[in-house]
């Protein structure tokens, strides 16, 4: 066992199970090298220090999915008939045995609830000109943003807005069973078992959100490490705008005045891998 604990400059951090994590905003950790210390629990003075390089070729990803609906509720267990009166079976005075009752119904089970829309996303893709080049992304809802650092060689972004799928329905209450038939001669008869109930309806599925992409011409070339996964229900949209060119301003904003961009859809993957989606791929900021 050991102790893992970040070196100043912290721009790493370590949680208690000593995963080292960056911040979310790549821009803080961009020129840096994490330095981490490895101590051996109750032996403090072994101890080892590394520098952690930076990649930035992996598979990111930036979800702005619903949240699918919840399960709507299980139907109730109906209670058991009662069993028929004992007659008798004395073969010089007999009597018949009485009829059980008859098993209740179970409750029908609650539909599910309807999945959340997704969002509308504006994702924004310039290159960062350097020894590796990298691409700065950003992706942005109207509720929280996403900073992301992309190598170009083998590095990847996936956006998400898929609708959320509906809550599935409850499964319906088991009916009772029909109470036994008295003892007697003859004997009586049992009663009819319940009902099962219904099982509820699944929710409705969340709408899907849009996604607008504004790449910098300069990034054209790798627009294919920019994946949109498309869905079997809605095919994409995707719309081109001609402007005149202007570099981008900061990190994620581009300025209004671009070129346009030949066949920007072949570069965008259109894949069947997610829900539905709205997509429309632009060549400048709005």
């Amino acid at each position: 066992m050991a102790i893992i604990s970040q070196c100043p400059p912290a721009e790493a951090t370590v949680n208690k199970k000593g995963i080292v994590s960056l911040p979310a905003d790549p821009r803080i950790s961009e020129t840096a090298i994490p330095h981490i210390r490895i101590t051996a629990i109750g032996h403090p003075d072994i101890s080892a220090e590394l520098d952690i390089a930076v990649r930035y070729d992996a598979a990111f990803a930036a979800h702005f999915s619903g949240s699918a609906g919840s399960k709507g509720f299980d139907g109730l267990n109906s209670l058991e008939g009662s069993a028929g009166s004992d007659g008798s079976i004395d073969l010089t005075n007999p009597s018949a045995g009485g009829t059980g009752t008859d098993g209740s119904n179970g409750g029908d089970g609650g539909n599910g609830q309807p999945g959340q829309s997704g969002e509308n996303v504006h994702v924004w893709v310039t290159l960062k000109a350097g020894v590796p080049p990298l691409l700065q992304v950003r992706a942005a809802s109207s509720t929280h943003e996403r900073l992301f650092l992309v190598s170009p060689n083998g590095g990847t972004l996936t956006v998400d807005a898929n609708g959320g799928a509906g809550g599935a329905g409850g499964s319906g209450g088991r009916g009772g069973r029909g109470g036994s038939g008295g003892v007697g001669f003859p004997p009586g008869l049992s009663g009819h078992d319940g009902l099962n109930g219904w099982d509820g309806h699944s929710g409705v599925g969340g709408a899907a959100g849009t996604i607008t992409v504004s790449i910098d011409p300069h990034a054209q070339g790798f627009a294919d490490r920019l994946h949109i996964p498309t869905g079997t229900v809605m095919a994409p949209q995707v719309q081109l705008r001609s402007c005149d060119s202007r570099p981008f301003r900061r990190f994620g904003e581009s300025a209004r005045h671009m070129p346009a961009i030949p066949g920007i859809g072949r570069h965008l993957p259109m894949g069947a891998a997610s829900f539905r989606w709205r997509i429309r791929v632009l060549t400048c900021c709005n």
